[in-house]
């Protein structure tokens, strides 16, 4: 098999996948938050995971940053790899960064859905 099919391949699932994720978000977004104490309840969370993601990717970002100018010196006949550290560790930190977004907006969805589900 050519590599160029291989590469082809590689980002058709990728887009496949985002488009996956994104109608799942969809749905889990679509459903009620419940009443006003539990969307009270999950915006303080939110806003707790907010703050602590706020502070993780700060001292990520130094040191990626420190890890970054270290590959590129003493890596230098491949550049790419230091670029290719700095792209890995941003998509890591965006699907941290939504992932731990759509939980959070997730909760109280869930628990209004059980609550609904016994009633």
């Amino acid at each position: 098999m050519d590599l160029w099919i291989l590469k082809v391949l590689v980002l058709v699932a990728g887009v496949l996948a985002l488009g996956f994720v994104g109608y799942l978000m969809s749905t889990i977004l679509r459903e009620s938050e419940g009443n006003e104490r539990m969307r009270e309840i999950s915006l303080a969370i939110r806003q707790g995971a907010s703050a602590f993601l706020r502070r993780e990717f700060m001292t990520l970002g130094i040191f990626t940053v420190v890890i970054f100018i270290a590959l590129a010196i003493f890596i230098e006949p491949r550049p790419l790899v230091a670029i290719a550290y700095l792209v890995g560790t941003f998509t890591s930190a965006l699907s941290g960064f939504l992932g731990m977004n759509i939980a959070t907006r997730a909760n109280a969805r869930t628990a209004n859905a059980a609550i609904r589900s016994w009633a």
